[in-house]
């Protein structure tokens, strides 16, 4: 299942603090995931997981604001090594996410 909480948003003053990140916890991960989408400014965004293959696992699109977003992903699958994707205003960020059963 995928559970997407609401943006936080982002004072306009602070928006340029931001720049597009992803990032995962618990990394390892035992079950759920949480995916911390970081945006610097509003747009579309698209985010794949994928395994070390380059097959996609999951994958989300929408439109995002400046700021933060989180996703939590039920990894369930197999243990091995797979990379979260994130590719927002022409910036790609790709971050290992390690699955222990």
């Amino acid at each position: 299942y995928i559970t997407v909480t609401a943006p936080i948003a982002a004072d306009e003053a602070q928006t340029g603090i931001y720049e597009n990140s992803v990032s995962i916890h618990p990394n390892p991960s035992y079950g759920d995931a949480r995916i911390r989408l970081t945006f610097a400014q509003s747009g579309d965004y698209t985010l794949h997981i994928t395994d070390n293959l380059g097959r996609e696992i999951a994958s989300w699109a929408g439109m995002h604001a400046a700021g933060e977003e989180n996703i939590v992903w039920n990894s369930d699958v197999s243990s091995g090594v797979y990379f979260g994707v994130l590719s927002a205003g022409g910036v790609v960020k790709s971050v290992p996410i390690v699955v222990v059963r």
